[in-house]
């Protein structure tokens, strides 16, 4: 008989362990469920390999030491993928500029340039980008 009462126990605790585990599996599917799509997602960073040479580009940095803005935004645009990753740039001499955007999924990239062939005057140059 007591045999029996010991069988029944451990058929009751596996039961009981058994609801556990499937209330946790309910909870997290109803929080996954619940939850917006970007939440759970993670963001993706877009890529913007093509600096790395146009930093020694001398066209590029000639641009940058004069501020030109036009002449800058128009070179990344001829090396950025257009439509993928839409972006907005700064040049300025200190880091304490930031860009407001309302975006929560912006990213940045910060390259400094310290001189050219004929003078040293240092530029920093912020791009803020992301991926529509």
């Amino acid at each position: 008989m007591h045999i029996d009462d010991t069988n029944m126990v451990n058929k009751k605790a596996f039961i009981r362990t058994l609801e556990a585990f499937f209330a946790i599996l309910i909870t997290i599917i109803f929080v996954m469920f619940s939850l917006p799509p970007d939440a759970v997602q993670n963001k993706v960073k877009p890529e913007m390999d093509m600096m790395d040479t146009l930093a020694y580009d001398e066209s590029f940095r000639a641009c940058i030491f004069v501020e030109n803005y036009t002449c800058v935004d128009t070179i990344l645009r001829e090396n950025i993928h257009y439509g993928y990753i839409n972006y907005t740039f700064n040049i300025s001499s200190s880091y304490s500029h930031q860009a407001r955007i309302n975006r929560d999924d912006v990213f940045l990239k910060t390259y400094f340039f310290a001189a050219n062939q004929t003078a040293y005057s240092p530029k920093i140059l912020k791009i803020y980008y992301w991926k529509e």
